[in-house]
């Protein structure tokens, strides 16, 4: 029986108010990935209805490593919870259900941006800076559910921290950026704008066009992450997180219980 979206909202939310982890989905109903995005839409419009101020749009899986790995011939997307952290912040894993975190390239728009029809060099104007960011997922499910349940559940959306803002001029070329990824000052990856479906400013063209197909829109200081291009860690209390861009500058993350 096909459960309401309100009552799986309801169990993502209380999951996130808790700390609790909650059985995948899709063991009571298997999700399409249409339901999934019904879900993660009633998802986001319950918190607008609460007053909360979402920060903007993240994707996921914009590698075909990371596509292969969630069985989906297409990036997946999702909104930004409430909760930005800056460069340097503290973070607590107990504010999250089981935090994870990943280096992103992230941009700030400036200009309202909505498909069809977007391509890179249309991004690329309406774009108003980039952010050298980490990414914080929230992994809420007892194990590793479908595309489907990720989508419902924005993701697995947590919160970001991003670091200082980087003009970009109309030749910075992002596909060359270098990301190193380092744990306590061990190396963990290194990796390159153009694992973000070769360009990034593809990823945001692709978000724009998804989302103009239902109507919706990027918006002026909408936050985009262009998904995850680093190996994904499970940080521990004491950990320091830190990634360096070759032209966005770096950004660090300590964790504490």
């Amino acid at each position: 029986m096909m459960q309401p979206n309100d009552a799986i909202v309801a169990r993502m939310m209380t999951s996130r108010t808790r700390g609790t982890k909650i059985p995948p989905l899709s063991d009571d109903e298997p999700l399409s990935l249409d339901r999934g995005y019904q879900i993660q839409d009633a998802y986001r419009a319950t918190l607008l209805a609460q007053g909360k101020t979402l920060v903007g749009w993240k994707l996921a899986a914009t590698g075909p490593v990371g596509r292969e790995a969630l069985g989906v011939e297409e990036p997946i997307y999702g909104f930004l919870f409430p909760g930005c952290y800056d460069d340097g912040d503290t973070v607590s894993r107990s504010a999250f259900v089981d935090l994870h975190t990943e280096a992103e390239i992230a941009f700030r728009m400036g200009e309202a941006l909505s498909g069809p029809g977007v391509e890179a060099s249309d991004a690329r104007r309406a774009i108003e800076c980039g952010l050298p960011a980490l990414e914080l997922p929230d992994i809420p499910f007892t194990e590793i559910p479908p595309a489907a349940d990720m989508i419902a559940n924005s993701a697995l959306g947590g919160a970001i921290m991003i670091g200082a803002p980087v003009d970009l001029v109309m030749d910075h070329n992002l596909v060359e950026e270098e990301i190193v990824f380092t744990r306590n000052g061990n190396h963990v990856s290194t990796t390159y704008g153009a694992d973000i479906m070769d360009d990034p400013f593809n990823a945001v063209a692709w978000l724009a066009n998804r989302l103009g197909a239902k109507g919706e829109t990027l918006k002026p200081g909408d936050i985009v992450m262009t998904g995850g291009i680093s190996t994904l860690i499970r940080p521990d209390a004491g950990d320091t997180v830190e990634a360096r861009f070759s032209s966005l500058g770096r950004i660090t993350m300590k964790v504490v219980d």
